[in-house]
């Protein structure tokens, strides 16, 4: 999952900054190599995490099912670029997520 953000991040960057075309839009091994891969391993490590975390009850049911659900919504808003679900899924995101943060930093 982080190298899939930091593959990401760093394409965007870098389109921005030379004025180049979109590594992903170039359909070239590297491309799929570099993105494509790690991209689709991102949301289904996280739908797994979450539905593993469901099942066994290693964190409340309502933020395990909210990861799996967030994370599953996640490439349906980014691939073709709708903002409106993009805005949806990082809100589930960060109410699946912010609950663990605030336990983990009040050990």
């Amino acid at each position: 999952a982080a190298v899939a953000g930091g593959a990401f991040a760093t394409e965007v960057n870098m389109v921005e900054h030379f004025g180049i075309e979109r590594l992903i839009d170039q359909e070239t091994p590297s491309a799929m190599l570099a993105l494509g891969m790690p991209g689709l391993l991102f949301p289904v490590s996280m739908v797994a995490i979450g539905a593993l975390s469901y099942r066994l009850g290693t964190m409340p049911r309502v933020e395990a099912a909210l990861l799996a659900v967030g994370t599953a919504v996640f490439p349906l808003s980014r691939i073709p670029e709708i903002p409106e679900l993009a805005v949806v899924a990082d809100l589930v995101l960060v109410a699946a997520l912010a609950p663990t943060a605030i336990r983990a930093l009040r050990r």
